[in-house]
């Protein structure tokens, strides 16, 4: 247990979380398309009720390279606001190729992961799990991410972007990135 934080008041901290829960919701109901306005709000939801909890905000959750690689295919396939069965049918028989899973632990896992990704700030909090794999495995990885992309038969920019981000945090060259793109069309 971290220490806690005398200094805040409780009730105001809880308030002004009920607000930021309230500002998330209208957003969703009124389908306000804006990921970083969500990813704001669940941060600093997060970090109020770490404080309230009076938890050590040193400490950092990380992931195993299984759940980060699960969510970086559910980023890219959630990019364009819209995730049909093709997408999630190729998400899940990509886990099973890449990781060697099972269709059941392969579904268990990208329920976990999407779960992960409502609370995620940012993609580095998946990439920062994988940097140390071998060239060969990001360069699978990021051909992967393409394979999900190219599942509805188009590549919306937001899901182009999200693929270009990961490489460039996972240190793939752009010729690789490329070369990932081509070969998954």
């Amino acid at each position: 247990m971290g220490r806690k934080w005398p200094c805040l008041n409780v009730n105001g901290v809880l308030n002004l979380v009920s607000h930021l829960e309230i500002f998330r919701i209208y957003y969703h109901v009124n389908q306000i398309n804006n990921s970083s306005v969500f990813i704001m709000f669940n941060s600093l939801t997060s970090l109020f009720k770490q404080l309230i909890d009076g938890s050590d905000l040193s400490q950092t959750n990380t992931l195993s390279p299984n759940m980060a690689i699960a969510c970086l295919l559910c980023e890219v396939s959630g990019a364009d606001h819209s995730v049909d069965d093709r997408e999630q049918e190729t998400k899940r028989s990509l886990l099973m190729k890449l990781l060697s899973l099972n269709e059941e632990e392969s579904n268990t896992l990208l329920e976990q992961a999407q779960q992960k990704i409502k609370d995620s700030a940012s993609l580095y909090d998946f990439t920062s799990q994988l940097r140390e794999l071998t060239q060969e495995t990001r360069y699978n990885l990021i051909k992967s991410m393409w394979e999900v992309a190219y599942a509805d038969g188009e590549i919306d920019p937001l899901e182009d972007a999200v693929i270009r981000k990961t490489a460039e945090l996972l240190y793939v060259d752009h010729s690789e990135f490329i070369r990932a793109k081509l070969q998954s069309q």
